[in-house]
C-alpha cells in the first residue's frame, strides 16, 4: 500500500509529524474529570486523559504523513495556505464539489489543523532511513 499524505490526500510523503495526542470534540461531550485544552474557541481534549467510554468525538493520531507541499506550509505555519492547498486538492480530485461553498468542510478542517498546529511537537523526514 502506497502512503499519502494525511492532510491533502496526495501520494508520496516526504515528512512525518509528531503531535500531543488529541481529540476533537467539545467539553459536554467527555466525563466531567477529563481536562479541556482550548485553543480560541475550539475545545480540543488531551487525550492522555480521554476516557473511551464517556468521550465522544475524534480521536486523532499522534503522527501525521505530509507531501512537499503540506510541509512546507506546515513548517510556515501557514493555516490559510494549508487549509487553501487541502481544498483546492479535494476539489481536483473530485472529493469536494466546490470548496467556496461547501462552508461545513472548510470550518471542520479549519479546527482538525488548528488543533494540529496547537499540538505539534516535531517534524522528521518519510520515509525513515534505514
Amino acid at each position: 500500500m502506497t502512503s499519502q499524505c494525511d492532510f491533502c490526500s496526495r501520494p508520496s510523503p516526504s515528512a512525518r509529524y509528531h503531535t500531543h495526542p488529541f481529540s476533537l470534540t467539545t467539553p459536554d461531550q467527555v466525563c466531567g474529570d477529563t481536562p479541556v485544552s482550548n485553543i480560541d474557541e475550539l475545545s480540543p481534549v488531551a487525550t492522555e486523559n480521554f476516557h473511551p467510554t464517556y468521550g465522544t468525538g475524534a480521536i486523532m493520531s499522534p503522527e501525521w504523513l505530509a507531501c512537499d507541499t503540506c510541509s512546507q506550509l506546515i513548517d510556515a505555519r501557514d493555516l490559510t495556505g494549508l487549509l487553501t492547498h487541502c481544498l483546492t486538492q479535494f476539489q481536483e480530485s473530485g472529493l469536494l464539489a466546490d470548496p467556496c461553498r461547501n462552508t461545513a468542510m472548510t470550518a471542520a478542517y479549519h479546527q482538525l489543523f488548528r488543533a494540529f498546529f496547537h499540538h505539534l511537537r516535531y517534524r522528521e523526514p518519510w520515509p525513515p532511513s534505514p
